[in-house]
């Protein structure tokens, strides 16, 4: 049995230096996917027409303007619809008050929340919500 000569392989068959590029450049591009799917996107300034239409990685980005900048609290509900729209929404009301507006961002495994908490109907804080993953038996 002939032992392979990668050297000889290189000189000689310009198709090896080929599929070792297409091959370097795909294990690339696996890495670069990898990477994307574990961070966290880059960060957008918010823009409620953009968020009123966009669910997932496009909100979520957002999400990090809105809580920084801080100017979703001391607004009432009425001014956070307004900011935020209605889609995707849920209200939680107790004794006719709205005490929280939660806004859907991204769907699927990693389903996640814009949670709003109200206090006298004003908006007294706004936090990221993810799910908890069920304890297994």
């Amino acid at each position: 049995m002939n032992k392979i000569d990668f050297k000889t392989l290189w000189k000689t068959r310009p198709i090896f230096r080929l599929l070792l590029a297409i091959e370097l450049i795909f294990l690339i591009a696996i890495a670069a996917l990898l990477i994307s799917f574990v961070q966290d996107p880059t960060p957008l300034p918010f823009n409620s027409e953009i968020w009123d239409f966009g669910v997932g990685p496009t909100r979520y980005s957002m999400v990090h303007d809105l809580i920084g900048s801080g100017r979703l609290i001391g607004k009432n509900v009425e001014q956070l619809e307004k900011l935020l729209g209605t889609r995707l929404c849920e209200r939680k009301v107790v004794d006719n008050k709205v005490v929280q507006l939660s806004y859907v961002m991204s769907r699927g495994l990693k389903e996640t929340h814009l949670d709003l908490d109200f206090s006298d109907g004003l908006c007294v804080g706004a936090q990221i919500r993810r799910p908890v993953d069920a304890a297994l038996p």
